[in-house]
């Protein structure tokens, strides 16, 4: 209306459209009353005025108290459960307080219902003097039950504050000694970790100088074994040449070298031959002796590594204290340990550390042993004596020394620090073909596992000797052993060049099976059977008798095999009959020979007997 420039601001209570009608109409018609009250219910408030706020004001008055009633009834449901409303009765029933106003409070009713009645309160069943006194003497024992509980634990609590103040007054007492206790664990605490980097250093340089006699130890072998090998491939070519019918050129330098080489053989033969003589050995078969004679300039050459080695090794602990230094003083701060607080030392297990813990000052002091070439033997070394008097006690017994816990320490040394040195010595320096390399490998590792207790099968380090010892004869059976097949006119003549080498290569194979069966006390037989028997005397001794043209000499050799035999496993022939049955096989041919000696019959009799097969010594006998 405003936009319309009227000036009324407010609804007009009658229509004007009417008033306009009416004045339309000239007035003539006059305004009725059912007309105004059509038009009063036609009129709808839009507006409150004045009365707007106030009416507000109500409504949300009215609305919150609703609300509030609502939202108090909801909360006590949820507080109060079904259940704990039962157990609250309950309660108050036997207290018999309860009544019918306040039973309101736990069994809220939703609205609308009825208020339940109240429960009923229990009742004494006695009303009489006599069920008043029972329930008070009732209540009365209840109390002095109560009452008797309190005091037991008040006397408990007691107890337990004088046992806590004595405790407090020992270990006060106690204090001193654990303070000393202290002081030595940080003591060691701080020996030992001094100790382990002093040798973490060291251990480097001594594992490099044991390495590097190791590498000469091997490189002496090599040179032995490859010319002992050239020289059989010499001899076969030089007999070849002589047996061949066809001219084979030859290059001049080559053969001047290996004439050279022929000359140094020759002079080392007639050099060992000379000093059996000196030795009043006459009976002696070619091959069985060892061609381990070095030259001048590798003797001077290995003289000069082992100097080097010498010189590094007098440094190496040039700048450590003797307390880490001297095996003596190690020990003595051990023992010291074990004689302050046993117990903590047995904890620790140290036991089982000392071998490692000795380890370096050990093996700088057997830095150069070599049990090819060193008489020495290892008890006769300082650390041996120095460790078997550790903890040592005036008056100990065999019980005491059960119950010690040091008491494998020596041998643990022996197996942890000494057996894994002659496995590397092994494995760089042995050599199968040689009797007196063997002999001595035999020597020692026998006296060992005798006299240690803890070198059983179960050791690693040993395990690791007897693998380094199988590999290197499997790899002598492949490449020291030959047999050279000759004609019949070649080896009629025992003096030819051609019956030599093959008598020599004989002798070289029979040398090598009895250096196998050596150790029979120490590999397993099953592998001594393989090496020895099938891999061996089937495949070669066996392939040199039948290629002899002089059976009698094959009965005599056959004799020498097996007289190399080990006497249990001749005991039991039935585990060698199946091996053997070749080598009985050969017997019986060659005892049925009609030109063999009576004397060779009888000695393949007494062998196929002694072999276990009854059949083919009867046999044998029957032709004499």
């Amino acid at each position: 209306m405003r936009a319309k420039g009227g000036k009324d601001d407010f609804l007009p209570l009658k229509s004007s459209k009417k008033k306009e009608a009416t004045v339309k109409e000239g007035g003539r018609r006059l305004v009725r009353e059912e007309d105004e009250e059509d038009e009063e219910e036609e009129r709808i408030a839009f507006t409150l005025g004045e009365k707007k706020e106030e009416y507000h004001r109500k409504v949300v008055r009215e609305e919150s108290s609703d609300e509030e009633g609502d939202w108090e009834k909801m909360q006590i449901r949820k507080a109060i459960t079904g259940q704990k409303i039962q157990e609250a009765k309950e309660e108050v029933n036997g207290e018999g307080w309860l009544n019918g106003s306040n039973a309101t409070l736990f069994n809220p009713e939703p609205a609308g219902t009825a208020p339940a009645a109240p429960p009923t309160l229990s009742r004494p069943t006695n009303y009489d003097l006599k069920g008043i006194r029972d329930r008070m003497k009732l209540r009365c024992s209840e109390l002095k039950e109560v009452s008797r509980r309190h005091e037991s634990d008040a006397d408990k609590a007691v107890d337990e504050l004088v046992t806590s103040q004595s405790e407090i007054s020992r270990l006060e007492e106690d204090i001193p000694r654990l303070a000393g206790r202290h002081r030595m664990f940080q003591q060691l605490r701080g020996y030992f970790t001094d100790l382990v980097d002093c040798y973490d250093e060291k251990v480097g340089t001594i594992t490099y100088m044991e390495s590097r006699l190791n590498k000469m130890y091997e490189e002496h072998r090599g040179k032995l074994r490859e010319r002992r090998r050239q020289d059989v491939r010499d001899q076969c070519d030089i007999l070849h040449a002589m047996s061949s019918t066809v001219t084979i050129m030859l290059d001049p330098v080559q053969d001047a070298v290996r004439d050279f080489r022929v000359a140094e053989r020759e002079g080392r033969q007639r050099r060992r031959r000379q000093a059996r003589q000196n030795k009043n050995i006459m009976r002696h078969n070619e091959g069985l002796s060892s061609d381990d004679e070095m030259p001048g300039q590798d003797l001077a050459a290995l003289a000069n590594v082992k100097k080097d080695v010498e010189n590094q090794a007098r440094l190496v602990l040039e700048d450590v204290i003797e307390e880490f230094s001297v095996l003596s003083n190690v020990q003595d701060r051990v023992a010291v340990w074990r004689e302050d607080d046993e117990e903590s030392y047995k904890s620790a297990y140290v036991s089982l550390c000392l071998p490692k813990l000795f380890s370096p000052l050990i093996r700088m002091q057997m830095l150069f042993w070599n049990p090819f070439i060193s008489e020495t033997e290892v008890q006769e070394f300082d650390w041996y004596s120095t460790l078997a008097a550790y903890c040592l006690q005036n008056g100990e017994s065999i019980s005491s020394l059960v119950q010690d816990p040091d008491r494998n320490l020596l041998s643990l040394c022996v197996e942890k620090v000494v057996v894994p040195k002659i496995a590397e010595i092994i494995r760089t320096g042995f050599d199968p073909v040689s009797t007196s390399q063997t002999n001595r490998i035999i020597g020692v590792l026998s006296r060992l596992i005798r006299d240690y207790p803890t070198l059983t099968i179960k050791s690693k380090q040993l395990r690791m000797c007897f693998a380094n010892v199988v590999e290197l004869i499997k790899d002598s059976l492949d490449q020291d052993v030959y047999i050279p097949m000759y004609t019949k006119a070649l080896m009629e003549y025992p003096h030819s060049q051609h019956n030599i080498f093959f008598q020599r290569q004989f002798y070289v194979a029979l040398k090598l099976f009895k250096n196998i069966l050596a150790w029979q006390d120490i590999l397993s037989e099953n592998i001594l059977l393989e090496l020895a028997i099938d891999s061996l005397l089937n495949r070669y001794l066996l392939l040199s008798l039948r290629a002899n043209h002089d059976h009698t000499d094959a009965v005599d050799k056959a004799r020498m095999i097996v007289d190399c035999l080990p006497e249990c496993w001749l005991e039991k022939s039935g585990a060698l009959k199946s091996k053997l049955g070749m080598f009985v096989k050969f017997l019986d041919t060659t005892g049925s020979d009609p030109n063999l000696q009576r004397d060779a019959i009888q000695e393949a009799a007494r062998i196929a007997k002694k072999l276990g097969d009854q059949d083919v010594s009867d046999k044998l006998r029957m032709r004499l």
